[in-house]
């Protein structure tokens, strides 16, 4: 790092077939043995196992897939790549995504045009964030759900004052930099329901941000958001059951209680008729039976 010295490389104007055109590169990312270049005549793929001698393999241009560079409207101003895929952007024209599984024949795998001049690109999970600027809009970042290629879904664009020139993305946070303000920060946000994923409690739920009781329910579909122990319907009702249960023991035990003490209310009243009649001369066998029944059955 302190002596750095020349190795090799590679002129992409030596890939132009025009000899009027002259091939300006404006970004590279390197994966595995390759560098991939984005240039104003296309992009290019450059084996660089080598370093001393990289050379050519493949790439892509509007024009020409075998012929990377050819005259046409080529422009590419950045490039990432990821997995089997290089994600490009092109200008005026928006997002193109290469599959690159072969390099030495790249080919078009889908495009989103994004009605503005894209800059550079960043991608985490399963979303593009592409870098714009405008000649008579706003300027922003664009967000496009990348999940399947070949159907790409444009999301929204976070505007911004000036162009957006240059994007990155480190943890959970985005960086760009707008031409009058500087780097401006964003936190990402995954699926794209306007909470950012640090502050998300479903970063992958677009439905659902918030889960207020904790309960791993979010509060959108959360019967009742405040209360951990009840989330649905079902919950609600084996809750009710269990409390009319337990208000029908405490009630069935309150009976028995009442009864329990009437019991020996009347047996009380009954004893003290016996005693009375006893003392009148009348003969009582039938009603001491009857009270010793009643007292062996409390």
């Amino acid at each position: 790092p302190a002596n750095p010295t020349f190795v090799g490389g590679y002129d992409t104007n030596w890939a132009i077939s025009s000899a009027f055109l002259t091939s300006y590169v404006y970004d590279v990312t390197v994966s595995g043995k390759y560098a991939y270049l984005a240039a104003s005549t296309g992009f290019y793929i450059v084996n660089i196992e080598d370093p001393a001698n990289p050379t050519l393999v493949g790439g892509y241009d509007d024009d020409s897939v075998s012929n990377p560079g050819s005259f046409g409207d080529g422009d590419v101003n950045g490039v990432t790549v990821s997995g089997n895929y290089a994600y490009l952007a092109k200008g005026s024209h928006g997002l193109y995504i290469v599959n690159i599984i072969d390099p030495t024949n790249p080919t078009l795998a889908g495009s989103q045009y994004t009605d503005a001049y894209s800059h550079k690109v960043a991608i985490s999970g399963d979303y593009v964030y592409i870098a714009e600027s405008y000649g008579y809009d706003p300027s922003g970042v664009a967000m496009i759900n990348i999940k399947d290629p070949s159907d790409l879904v444009w999301d929204r664009r976070h505007v911004t004052s000036d162009s957006v020139r240059s994007i990155t993305i480190s943890g959970d946070y985005l960086y760009f930099t707008d031409d009058t303000h500087g780097l401006i920060i964003l936190g990402l946000d995954s699926d794209s329901d306007g909470f950012a994923d640090l502050i998300d409690a479903f970063p992958e739920d677009s439905s659902e941000w918030l889960d207020s009781d904790n309960d791993g329910v979010g509060d959108n579909s959360d019967l009742m958001p405040n209360t951990s122990s009840i989330s649905t319907w079902m919950d609600f009702w084996i809750r009710f059951g269990i409390v009319m249960i337990a208000i029908a023991s405490v009630f069935g035990a309150y009976t028995r209680y009442e009864l329990s003490n009437r019991i020996k209310i009347e047996t009380k009243e009954l004893d003290h008729t016996i005693q009375r009649l006893k003392e009148k001369g009348i003969k009582t066998d039938e009603l001491e039976l009857m009270l010793e029944e009643i007292k062996n059955n409390q």
